[in-house]
């Protein structure tokens, strides 16, 4: 039992490691390209198909120069809050 970790250790481990590439980096690793760039991908895609025709060009260049960077940013830093309060160094 002894050489079993409880799942929250594990975690609190993982995110030790994560958070050694900095700040920054993990916002635009995990934030941007993680989540935010597939879902506007999927977005787009959806859109696209539900109404038979691609969006706009400029509408498809706002989302991914401006809305996609914006939310990823947003989302990477409040994840990164977030392991900080639950797994960083008290």
């Amino acid at each position: 039992m002894a050489a079993e970790m409880r799942p929250f250790e594990n975690r609190r481990l993982y995110w030790q490691r994560l958070r050694q590439m900095g700040r920054w980096p993990y916002v635009l690793r995990y934030g941007v390209l993680g989540w935010a760039l597939p879902v506007a991908v999927v977005g787009l895609g959806l859109l696209a198909f539900s109404t038979r025709q691609l969006p706009s060009l400029a509408f498809m260049a706002w989302t991914l120069l401006v809305a996609v960077p914006l939310f990823g940013v947003l989302l990477g830093l409040w994840s990164w809050q977030d392991n900080e309060r639950r797994f960083g160094d008290d």
